[in-house]
């Protein structure tokens, strides 16, 4: 079965790459937990979306902190326990920038 991230924008499929495990992308289904699978339904800002057993994320949705790299070349690539996609078109694949720090600078004029 083939892939598909559900991302607006995001046209990537397993088999476009050739393999099903391979270094430059893998596809990671919904989380069980339901609060972790309620954030990841709410960043990829889909309307009327319907997560299937089948549903997959790519990982350049997911920051590089969030992706633990295979251990030997026929390991999966695996997330970190409540990572939530992240990395969008919509926000140029960055993060947005935290506003913490509006708040800790020195007020001006």
């Amino acid at each position: 079965m083939t892939s598909q991230c559900p991302i607006y924008g995001s046209s990537i499929f397993d088999e476009v790459l050739g393999r099903k495990y391979n270094s430059a992308l893998s596809f990671h289904t919904f989380p069980k937990d339901f609060e972790t699978r309620r954030k990841w339904i709410s960043a990829i800002r889909r309307d009327h979306f319907a997560v299937s057993p089948h549903t997959r994320v790519c990982s350049r949705h997911f920051t590089s902190e969030d992706v633990r790299e295979p251990l030997s070349a026929t390991a999966r690539r695996l997330l970190r326990k409540g990572a939530v996609p992240a990395l969008f078109e919509w926000n140029n694949f960055s993060l947005p920038l935290s506003r913490q720090h509006i708040l800790m600078s020195p007020a001006c004029c």
